[in-house]
């Protein structure tokens, strides 16, 4: 009994850290999806546009991005949350110079 209470907080902490390491490579597969959507569809919607830098903004949503091709259903579960379904947007930003940058924000909080 004595080796299960030991042993018990080891393999919930290896568990948790497998969830996070899943958590963070779903969010790097999302942020991949966003490019290829990006390169398909970012031609056919309307960027914001800042009038003093020049940057453009495109605020894509997670459900929006599940109706394509670009990612699978397991990408948008969410590990640390019981596999529920993540919630949130991607952030998609490009400069004046023409740089994109992709970021994912749960809840779409910027």
């Amino acid at each position: 009994a004595a080796i299960a209470i030991i042993a018990f907080p080891s393999i919930n902490s290896y568990l948790e850290e497998g969830k996070e390491k899943t958590f963070k490579q779903n969010i790097v597969e999302i942020e991949k999806a966003s490019k290829k959507w990006v390169m398909t569809y970012g031609n056919t919607v309307e960027w914001n546009v800042d009038s003093e830098t020049g940057k453009r903004t495109y605020e894509l949503s997670l459900e929006d991005l599940k109706k394509t091709e670009f990612i699978s259903n397991e990408v948008t579960k969410n590990p640390l949350d019981d596999d529920e379904d993540l919630m949130g947007c991607i952030l998609i930003s490009v400069s004046s110079s023409d740089v994109y940058t992709y970021k994912f924000y749960e809840g779409c909080d910027y």
